[in-house]
C-alpha cells in the first residue's frame, strides 16, 4: 500500500505524468483541429438547370407546365410577373466555379415566350403563332 509517509509514494512522478498527459491531449487536439479544416465541401446554390429541362421546353407552353419542369423560380419580381429568373451555382473544391442563369418570359395568358441566358436551347426559332396543342379550348353552350 502506497501512503505519503511511504518513500515509494508516486509524488515524484506526479510533474511527469501531468506534463506527457497534457502533450498527449494538445497533440490529439491539434490533430483532430488540423484534420477538420482540410475537408471542404462543395457548395450548390439555386436551381439546378440541365439540359434535359430545357429541352422539354416549347414555345407558348403554359406557366404551370413550365413551373412543373423547371421548379419553383429562384426570383419571382413583383414588378414583373411575366419574368421567372433561375440561378444555378456550384463551387468545387480547387476549381473555378460554375453559374447558370436562365431567364423565362411570358406574356400576359402566362404563356412562355422567351429565354435569355447563358444555357443553350433548342428553341432558336421564335414561331409566328402559338402551338395548337397549347390553345385552350372554349366550350361551346
Amino acid at each position: 500500500m502506497l501512503s505519503y509517509n511511504n518513500p515509494m509514494t508516486l509524488a515524484p512522478l506526479q510533474p511527469i505524468l501531468m506534463h506527457k498527459l497534457s502533450l498527449a491531449f494538445l497533440f490529439s487536439n491539434l490533430l483532430f483541429l488540423t484534420h477538420c479544416t482540410l475537408y471542404k465541401m462543395d457548395v450548390q446554390q439555386g436551381n439546378l438547370i440541365t439540359q434535359d429541362m430545357l429541352d422539354r421546353l416549347e414555345w407558348h407552353m403554359p406557366a404551370k407546365k413550365v413551373s412543373f419542369i423547371m421548379g419553383t423560380p429562384l426570383i419571382r419580381d413583383a414588378f414583373h410577373a411575366q419574368r421567372w429568373d433561375y440561378f444555378y451555382s456550384h463551387q468545387t473544391v480547387g476549381k473555378a466555379p460554375q453559374q447558370r442563369k436562365i431567364t423565362l418570359l411570358f406574356d400576359d395568358q402566362e404563356r412562355l415566350t422567351g429565354i435569355e441566358g447563358d444555357v443553350v436551347t433548342n428553341l432558336n426559332k421564335k414561331p409566328s403563332t402559338p402551338d395548337s396543342q397549347y390553345k385552350e379550348e372554349i366550350p361551346i353552350l
